[in-house]
């Protein structure tokens, strides 16, 4: 795709998304610094996805820089206390081995005829689709707000208050969250 940036020349110059990150030369002789390929897309108006916001929890919390923001949620005061709140967004579900009828079937005549048993099971493979996104997430509040955080949804109020949480829970509405004793 082809993208069009200004030179200071006021010349408008076209360039591909191999060149994003680079220079190019203006017929005037000025060096241009080409955007990012994110950038040349913002440029061309055309909408930059964002990751989703559980691989960006993710991602921070490997490289511990959750939270970003080490003021109370409360009261905004700094600290270096930090509640730890367990959210479970999502969790993987199985079908087949014993979660299905044959399965069931298979383990009442396994009782019986053991086997017929193994016939029944051999081509009963438990299958595992999606994957478990539970995150444990460091909540910064001062020992004098702890007490507000006391249910569900003062919990839920509390952790929106950091934009990336606000992104996750705004994706998983049905998240289960509460707060770690220790």
């Amino acid at each position: 795709m082809d993208f069009q940036i200004p030179c200071d020349c006021g010349k408008v110059l076209t360039v591909t998304e191999g060149s994003a990150g680079t220079e190019v030369t203006c017929a005037c002789g000025r060096n241009v610094r080409v955007p990012s390929l994110g950038g040349l897309r913002q440029l061309a108006g055309i909408v930059v996805p964002h990751p989703a916001p559980e691989l960006v929890i993710e991602q921070m919390l490997l490289a511990g820089t959750l939270p970003p923001d080490r003021n109370c949620v409360h009261c905004g005061a700094a600290t270096t206390d930090l509640l730890t709140v367990h959210v479970e967004c999502e969790r993987a579900w199985r079908r087949g081995s014993d979660s299905t009828l044959s399965g069931n079937i298979g383990l009442f005549i396994g009782i019986f005829l053991k086997p017929i048993s193994f016939l029944l099971r051999a081509g009963d493979e438990e299958q595992v689709f999606g994957r478990d996104k539970i995150y444990d997430l460091p909540l910064p509040v001062c020992p004098s707000c702890r007490a507000k955080v006391s249910d569900e949804l003062a919990i839920w109020t509390s952790l929106r208050r950091v934009p990336e949480y606000r992104r996750l829970l705004e994706k998983f509405p049905e998240a289960k969250v509460e707060v770690l004793q220790g």
